[in-house]
């Protein structure tokens, strides 16, 4: 199975990166364009990606916004100035 499948059903996420992108699209495609939108749009496949990222490299599944805050805080903490 894809690693995308697994995100979308097994999390019962209902938006993928391909959704997201097409919205944020629609939206850049308007006269004139929603910018708000679009950013809400390609936030939300950022974020499909970030989670991507984490599972496959780390195998950890960001369920929540809690989840993914307390995740951020952990790596900024971990670095120095120089490292950041």
């Amino acid at each position: 199975r894809m690693l995308s499948e697994f995100l979308i059903s097994d999390t019962e996420d209902p938006y993928d990166f391909d959704t997201f992108m097409k919205r944020a699209r629609e939206c850049s495609d308007k006269n004139p364009p929603d910018v708000v939108q679009f950013s809400k749009e390609v936030w939300g496949a950022a974020a499909i990606c970030i989670k991507e990222f984490y599972l496959k490299h780390f195998g950890i599944l960001i369920n929540s916004h809690s989840a993914k805050s307390n995740l951020m805080e952990a790596i900024c903490c971990g670095l120095n100035g120089e490292q950041s």
